[in-house]
């Protein structure tokens, strides 16, 4: 069950990371886009710290195959800090939890993963979850974030199954995929700041707490590649579970210490509609699982 602690691992550090991503974003960059480059740019000089234990010449094929995984990163990341800027990352973060129903599906059509009928109502209930976290009850309106959250979980969702086909590989070891992979990210998101340029805060202690976020995220990263190299994708999703009770604790921890850095609907009817979708969730990767 090594791979189980792994992954609780990456999610109280991804949870953590997210929960001040939203706060990042509301206070300081404003924009998914400005967000997404100035994290990944960060990121990639982080990841230098790795180079002492990566395997840094690999042959081309296997560093396409990298970087087709690095898009699927940087478009699903794009999205996700996209709905970030629109609603509660607690509702953000139930919604990004079905990445297991498309893990689960292309795990079965390109890896051959079973998918048996237990698996296809643990999908439902993920849906219908999704579906109850996307609802405000001020207004009963489905959330503006909703479309983004999915579209991310669908990209990051295939990103875990790439991960795999290269972790599959012998000469690839945790440390060096992370390091390719977070070097790479950071390439592309420079390309797209060429391309576009959008606006990058540049005060000294906005890049510091971002840098000191990305440290967070560089430690999920490799909990969660070193979990997929020893466990199946869709168990590794499943018990991505967890993320969203971290997330809504953190969040519901820092109105308390820091209120208004990360905002956030923690009505009474919000709190327990977000609980019931966490169960429900719970029990959806239970199926999957």
């Amino acid at each position: 069950m090594e791979w189980a602690l792994l992954v609780l691992l990456s999610n109280l550090f991804y949870a953590w990371g997210g929960v001040n991503d939203k706060g990042f974003i509301t206070k300081y960059v404003k924009t998914g886009l400005a967000y997404l480059i100035l994290t990944m740019v960060i990121s990639m000089v982080i990841s230098v710290v790795l180079v002492p234990w990566s395997k840094l010449i690999l042959p081309l094929w296997i560093l396409a195959l990298i970087l087709f995984n690095s898009g699927l990163n940087v478009f699903g990341l794009y999205l996700w800090f996209t709905a970030l800027s629109k609603d509660d990352v607690s509702r953000n973060a139930i919604l990004i939890n079905t990445i297991p129903i498309f893990t689960g599906i292309l795990s079965f059509i390109f890896l051959g993963e079973p998918f048996p009928e237990k698996k296809l109502i643990g999908v439902l209930f993920l849906i219908l979850a999704g579906f109850l976290a996307s609802i405000s009850p001020r207004n009963l309106r489905i959330s503006k974030a909703a479309p983004y959250a999915i579209l991310s979980a669908f990209f990051l969702g295939a990103s875990n199954v790439i991960n795999k086909v290269v972790l599959n590989i012998p000469s690839i070891d945790p440390i060096t995929m992370t390091f390719w992979l977070k070097v790479m990210m950071g390439f592309l998101a420079l390309m797209v700041w060429v391309l576009i340029k959008p606006k990058i805060p540049t005060r000294r202690r906005v890049l510091f707490l971002v840098g000191l976020n990305e440290v967070l995220f560089l430690l999920g990263t490799l909990a969660f590649i070193w979990a997929m190299a020893i466990g199946t994708p869709t168990l590794v999703s499943s018990l991505g579970s967890v993320y969203p009770i971290f997330v809504l604790t953190l969040e519901v921890l820092y109105s308390r210490i820091i209120p208004g850095f990360v905002p956030a609907e923690l009505t009474r009817e919000a709190i327990l509609l977000k609980a019931f979708a966490v169960l429900l969730i719970a029990f959806g990767f239970w199926l999957v699982a």
